[in-house]
């Protein structure tokens, strides 16, 4: 046994012989990496390690202290054994062990948990979308007023007692919008709680996003202990810097979302528009990645026959319903009001009738302006979640000169941004981007 100890110490100092020292300000990151690679692979006592270290230490410049590598060889353990956040660069030995499993034996069958039975699931995003003034927020409305209330759902029984519901809105006021349609859907509006933007951009000095303040939705629907829902509007609007149109960008925020929706057993709702494309599948026309709509367990769509007024609710994605059924409603005196039976109209129906609102250069030109109100964008994403979203070229290059779009490098030789006017930046300016 004495002659393996020897063989393992002669080692280490043939292993740190091969190590180059380390300058001033990485010092004792590159020593506790070392230490904790040295410790795992040799086993040496701290005596021994210190030695050892000391060749590697004489090549640093300058070298630490003798306190300070006595410190390295002392907190080697906690760093060998849990590198991550801990200041520890190098990365731990690869190892062979096996993957974890569950054995399905082990696993209790359980029932789909229903919010709104086989309509909206808990412990999974739902996503309610349509075109602008279709009435998805004054359905939502509706849908908070059972939740809140405790009432029965229009085809089905609610079977939660009454619950609270958590409200993200920034394109509706509260006061001129949102309480008045819960007041005509009938909500206990005691029980309806809304994200007060203006105090967390105090607080924060910046908006709420999904992608960085994960924790703080979460904290908050553990503080109201009995949420029954969290309604999203647009889900869009709180997504952050991320690419929308990455599959990998949406499902980093989307997968979270989703867990914090099991973690609490609680129905996530995200309100969506659509894109102008006329051709494609009502569902394909979800604004943002595929992502979107592979995360939700149910999709609905609210499209409007603009010839009578009447809107219909149809479902696109139902993963755990079982013979779902579209329902189609009128909005009376600011509330849901359901027609009676239901009904065999699709979203497709109702959107390749030419019956939702055609693309025009002034929804071109709000579109562009609130994609450049954050400053400047890639013209190449520009160009392509324009065509995403059903823009044509002509309608984007109208809103470009209506706005007064500039369009800058980032450098000599960069990728071109779009600006608008007012923007400052050190950049190249150009023109016909």
């Amino acid at each position: 046994m004495a002659d393996d100890y020897a063989q393992r110490k002669a080692r280490a100092v043939l292993y740190v012989s091969a190590v180059p020292g380390a300058a001033e300000g990485s010092r004792n990151a590159e020593g506790y990496s070392l230490a904790a690679r040295i410790r795992e692979k040799f086993d040496l006592t701290d005596s021994d390690l210190l030695d050892v270290l000391g060749g590697w230490n004489g090549r640093n410049i300058p070298p630490l202290d003798l306190d300070e590598l006595a410190a390295v060889v002392k907190n080697a353990d906690q760093y060998a054994r849990n590198p991550a956040g801990s200041g520890w660069t190098g990365k731990k030995p690869a190892t062979e062990s096996s993957l974890p499993t569950i054995r399905l034996s082990d696993v209790q069958a359980k029932s789909v948990s229903w919010l709104y039975p086989n309509r909206y699931p808990n412990r999974a995003i739902n996503l309610i979308a349509g075109q602008g003034a279709t009435g998805k927020t004054t359905y939502s409305a509706h849908l908070m007023s059972c939740i809140t209330t405790g009432k029965d759902f229009h085809d089905a029984a609610n079977e939660f007692p009454p619950r609270q519901c958590l409200y993200f809105g920034e394109e509706d006021d509260l006061d001129t919008v949102l309480r008045p349609k819960l007041d005509a859907a009938g909500a206990d509006v005691s029980r309806v709680v809304a994200f007060d933007y203006e105090r967390f951009f105090a607080s924060q000095g910046h908006g709420f996003n999904l992608a960085e303040h994960i924790k703080h939705l979460e904290k908050t629907i553990e503080e109201m202990k009995d949420c029954g829902a969290v309604f999203i509007d647009p889900l869009n609007g709180y997504l952050g810097a991320i690419n929308s149109y990455s599959d990998n960008e949406a499902r980093s925020v989307l997968i979270p979302l989703q867990n914090l929706a099991k973690k609490y057993n609680i129905a996530i709702f995200g309100l969506c528009h659509l894109s102008k494309k006329s051709d494609a599948a009502a569902i394909d026309r979800v604004l943002g990645s595929v992502a979107f709509v592979n995360a939700a367990r149910s999709v609905h769509l609210i499209t409007t026959d603009k010839e009578t007024g009447l809107r219909f609710l149809t479902i696109e994605k139902a993963n755990y319903s079982v013979d779902p059924t579209n329902l189609s409603f009128r909005i009376v005196d600011g509330a849901v009001a359901f027609a009676d039976g239901i009904t065999t109209k699709t979203a497709d129906d109702i959107l390749q009738a030419g019956r939702q609102k055609s693309d025009t250069t002034s929804q071109a030109v709000c579109w562009l302006r609130d994609k450049l109100k954050g400053g400047g964008v890639l013209s190449n994403d520009i160009r392509d979640q324009a065509s995403h979203e059903g823009y044509s070229r002509y309608a984007l290059e109208a809103a470009k000169l209506e706005l007064k779009v500039v369009a800058k490098r980032d450098s000599f030789g960069g990728k071109w941004r779009l600006y608008l006017p007012g923007y400052a930046a050190d950049t190249i300016e150009g023109v016909g981007v």
